[in-house]
């Protein structure tokens, strides 16, 4: 409507009334029209209504299951059963149960009613919200869910949110049962076993390490487990454990580990990553292994060895002392029977020299000196043989 002058046009919504002016005589002589002004009214039904069109449009986006339920006295008691007023898409795709709308709880989950009677009657009652997971035993799911009270409490009516955790529950329960397994398994073997996280920080150890250690459950998590090792070995195993933490490596090194009454052990420390799905650590399994007695076996070993080899340094040296006695001495008893035989060659040779000079000395006396050089030759040869006889002693005097 146009305002007057000077003002501004405005928009008025008017419920008109019209009915017939009639005649004395009954006929109808005009129409009486009346306009309502319902402007006021229309915008706050066409703001509900686009509101509601919103809200549906939010309801049904939404991911997670989504329902409001309300209250009602059944015969079990007061507020003992409840009806699903509203249930988006979702709902069905998390819960596994469809066209809930309208229905009784008791009518869809049967004799598990009483425990989701329980859980949303306490919001209703409380007006406190809550978050808790539950298994819906109806359909095998299990379910996250969140409840909060709709205001006012006179409505008797909850809103609850959910989705469906089934894969992650089961994966859950899987790692569960795989872990009882695991910490089964390491309090029944004789090494001690421990766990860190995927940044190398200690979080279990099995009952061994504490009674060996003597130090009290929990004592040792994160890096306090440094504390029981031997100072001297400590820089180099948490070296190495840095380095297998940042490679993704697996951890093997010696160091020894301080026992309850204060003396130290030689263990053989190692551990292995363990990875997820997609790759990635989640966390190391470690086991010290005691190697103090293999470790003095290798050290009594050493030394047996060392030992050994001197006494066969000492036995070779001895053998050819004897062997160069035993040569000296055989090779004297060969001097003494060389000797006996070059005197008796000697004898001879010295025989035939002396008679030759004899008779060339008669000859010269009786003046036949004509006959000197055959007896001077015999000489000579004679002195020959004595000179290469010498040789071959002196040779053999030198082997």
């Amino acid at each position: 409507l146009e305002g007057s002058t000077g003002q501004p046009a405005r928009e008025l919504y008017l419920d008109f009334v019209y009915q017939p002016l009639r005649g004395q005589d009954g006929s109808v002589t005009g129409i009486f029209v009346e306009g309502i002004d319902v402007t006021s009214r229309t915008l706050a039904e066409q703001a509900h209504l686009d509101s509601a069109a919103l809200y549906r449009g939010l309801f049904d986006a939404i991911d997670e299951g989504f329902c409001i339920i309300e209250f009602f006295d059944g015969p079990h008691g007061p507020n003992s059963d409840y009806v699903h007023v509203e249930a988006n898409a979702a709902y069905e795709r998390h819960a596994g149960l469809s066209d809930v709308v309208g229905k009784k709880l008791r009518e869809v989950v049967g004799d598990e009613a009483d425990a989701w009677v329980a859980r949303f009657g306490d919001v209703l009652a409380t007006g406190m919200p809550i978050r808790f997971q539950q298994e819906l035993v109806a359909t095998g799911r299990y379910l996250e869910l969140a409840a909060v009270r709709i205001e006012p409490p006179s409505r008797r009516q909850v809103a609850v949110i959910f989705q469906d955790i089934t894969a992650r529950r089961r994966a859950e329960i899987a790692v569960g049962q795989s872990e009882e397994q695991f910490r089964v398994f390491a309090q029944a073997v004789p090494n001690h076993v421990w766990a860190a996280n995927a940044a190398g920080a200690l979080y279990w150890f099995n009952d061994r390490i504490y009674a060996y250690s003597g130090s009290a459950p929990g004592s040792l998590d994160g890096a306090a487990w440094t504390s029981i090792v031997h100072p001297e070995d400590l820089p180099e195993a948490t070296s190495r454990w840095s380095d297998s933490l940042t490679q993704g490596e697996i951890y093997e090194t010696e160091f020894r580990i301080r026992r309850a009454d204060g003396s130290y052990r030689w263990f053989l420390v190692r551990a292995v990553p363990v990875r997820g799905g997609d790759g990635t650590i989640v966390r190391w399994i470690g086991t010290n292994t005691d190697i103090e007695h293999s470790r003095l076996q290798t050290a009594e070993l050493a030394s047996l060895n060392t030992d050994l080899e001197q006494q066969v340094r000492e036995r070779t040296a001895e053998l050819m002392a004897a062997e160069e006695t035993l040569r000296q001495s055989q090779k004297m008893e060969a001097v003494g029977q060389l000797t006996g035989g070059l005197a008796h060659d000697f004898n001879n040779i010295l025989a035939g020299i002396s008679g030759s000079l004899e008779v060339m000395s008669t000859r010269i006396a009786q003046g036949r000196v004509g006959e000197i050089d055959r007896y001077l030759n015999g000489a000579m040869g004679a002195a020959k043989r004595a000179a290469g006889l010498t040789q071959r002693l002196l040779a053999f005097s030198r082997r």
